[in-house]
């Protein structure tokens, strides 16, 4: 993608907000499918280690479907910010075994 380094950072924050899933900012089942939508189409230019990337990819499908109640939404998002938090961890990994 033109401009974007594959940073998840952004990925974050967004998945953070689903997760909070607090009254002053809780997002409409649909803008939570429509964020699930767009971070799987950008979902191959992010910078995910081998090791985590089905994991995440399919609990970004599950986080968009529908008839998921908010509950099960925000717990989607805090597993996909776990994997993420390990997600570097993988890919130093993953570099190293590049360099052997």
């Amino acid at each position: 993608m033109v401009g974007f380094d594959g940073d998840t950072e952004g990925l974050k924050i967004i998945l953070e907000r689903i997760a909070s899933n607090d009254d002053l900012g809780k997002l409409t089942h649909k803008e939570v499918k429509v964020y699930a939508r767009c971070m799987l189409a950008i979902f191959e230019a992010l910078n995910i280690a081998t090791k985590l990337r089905s994991e995440i990819k399919l609990l970004l499908f599950m986080l968009s479907a529908t008839g998921i109640n908010h509950y099960h939404r925000s717990f989607i998002a805090s597993r996909i910010l776990i994997l993420l938090e390990r997600n570097a961890e993988f890919k130093s990994q993953e570099i190293s075994n590049e360099h052997f």
